[in-house]
């Protein structure tokens, strides 16, 4: 500014005039005759002066009269009105409208660093600190007293509706996939199951849902895991549905094969007779009329059910995972047992 002044200074020029007549108040009503002549002549150099310093005005590489130079005022004031020349108002409104941008962009930024899905508390503490953010960048760069706070709330408002959206979808496809991924490995155990065992189809099931609680981010989480555990009761029912029977049908096939086992390979007559108590029970006890119908529903029966889930499904072996391998080796240890008993019979004979 104060170079400006200087600059301005250097190039104006000043000219004095002596005062025309004492009577200054009547100057207009007084005759040129009456003035004094040493004004008079400043007068005219005065304005032989001002005709030697001013030149016309060109715009458009034509000069200006009166006329044109009118025409030409009001063409620049209509552009001012329309905005195309800038005004101080205009270029302030311009420039806080770019201060405003860059702090919705920081508030942009602030949300690109968060990987989606995330739990609506995290994007709530996100959303506060970058308004925090961006409301300070505009305070502390926009010029002027009209802080443009409340447009920028409303934008940042849109984009985090926006992202709650998005947050929204994101969990919805991941906790989906989870649930229906959840939901087909029930299904394929059901089917692959040869042994039925409640404690492994309930432990799976287990790791499942321990693999959805870990997985499952966001607002979808709490739907999807109401239709996990839906999906859960209902291949539940299903598997117990067929369960008493199906076991109960394994036990009577199982105490059959023990009977045949113990007689001519074990060759050990207390099992053998073990077996055909087992067998009596199993198989012919329903069918008296002095004993239940449902044998599942007899007391003794829940103790079967409870030996039979530790044998097939615990910590050290899955039967029905490795069943080929157990049966291999008590055929293996059948055959030993036989073997190793014949030279015993041999010898008592001599």
């Amino acid at each position: 500014m104060r170079t400006a002044l200087q600059e301005m200074d250097r190039t104006n020029e000043a000219f004095g005039l002596k005062q025309p007549h004492l009577q200054r108040t009547r100057l207009c009503d007084l005759p040129e005759s009456s003035f004094d002549p040493q004004y008079l002549q400043q007068r005219d150099e005065l304005r032989q002066m001002v005709q030697h310093l001013t030149k016309p005005k060109k715009a458009g590489g034509k000069e200006l009269d009166g006329a044109s130079f009118a025409d030409f005022f009001q063409k620049a004031v209509e552009a001012i009105n329309t905005g195309e020349i800038p005004t101080p108002t205009s270029v302030i409104d311009s420039f806080n409208a770019n201060v405003m941008e860059a702090s919705l962009q920081l508030y942009k930024d602030a949300f690109a660093e968060i990987a989606l899905p995330e739990t609506e508390e995290a994007l709530q503490h996100e959303q506060q600190r970058a308004v925090e953010l961006a409301i300070q960048h505009l305070h502390k760069q926009s010029f002027g007293g009209a802080v443009p706070e409340a447009e920028l709330e409303k934008k940042m408002a849109d984009l985090f509706q926006t992202i709650q959206e998005r947050n929204q979808l994101r969990s919805k496809e991941l906790c989906e996939q989870l649930q229906i991924s959840c939901s087909e490995s029930l299904e394929q155990v059901i089917e692959g199951m040869r042994l039925p065992s409640r404690n492994k189809f309930s432990m799976i099931f287990e790791r499942c849902n321990s693999t959805y609680e870990e997985h499952c981010i966001g607002p979808s989480k709490e739907m999807y895991r109401e239709r996990l555990h839906k999906s859960f009761n209902r291949e539940m029912t299903s598997f117990m549905k067929d369960y008493n029977h199906k076991l109960l049908n394994g036990l009577t096939t199982f105490s059959l094969a023990s009977i045949l086992i113990c007689r001519f390979i074990l060759k050990s007559g207390f099992l053998e007779l073990a077996s055909w108590v087992a067998f009596i029970m199993l198989e012919v006890s329903p069918k008296l009329s002095m004993f239940d119908v449902d044998i599942t529903k007899r007391t003794w029966w829940s103790y079967v059910v409870m030996i039979y889930e530790n044998i097939v499904y615990n910590p050290v072996i899955d039967l029905d995972g490795n069943a080929s391998v157990v049966i291999c080796g008590l055929v293996l240890l059948s055959l030993y047992i036989k073997y190793k008993n014949r030279p015993k019979e041999k010898k008592s004979t001599d």
